[in-house]
């Protein structure tokens, strides 16, 4: 196989690639899921970030939603 021929058959996977994640579905989330006190810190690029609170107040639940949330998003924080 061609150089030419390997670069445009990559080329076509990747916009095959980007064509698939375009068409993922939405993802909603229903009100109340996340506790509403910890709402302006889902999107927050602050490096460190110290959440404390109550017990059973959703830390946790909020940390690891906003961890998946990032994932599906495609963000990634390199140290």
């Amino acid at each position: 196989m061609t150089e030419a021929r390997r670069v445009k058959e990559g080329q076509r996977l990747a916009e095959s690639i980007i064509k698939e994640v375009k068409e993922l579905p939405r993802l909603k989330l229903h009100d109340g899921f996340i506790n509403p006190v910890y709402l302006p810190y889902i999107s927050d690029t602050t490096r460190v970030q110290i959440f404390f609170d109550g017990s059973s107040s959703g830390k946790s639940v909020f940390l690891a939603t906003r961890c998946v949330l990032d994932a599906l998003q495609g963000r990634r924080y390199a140290p």
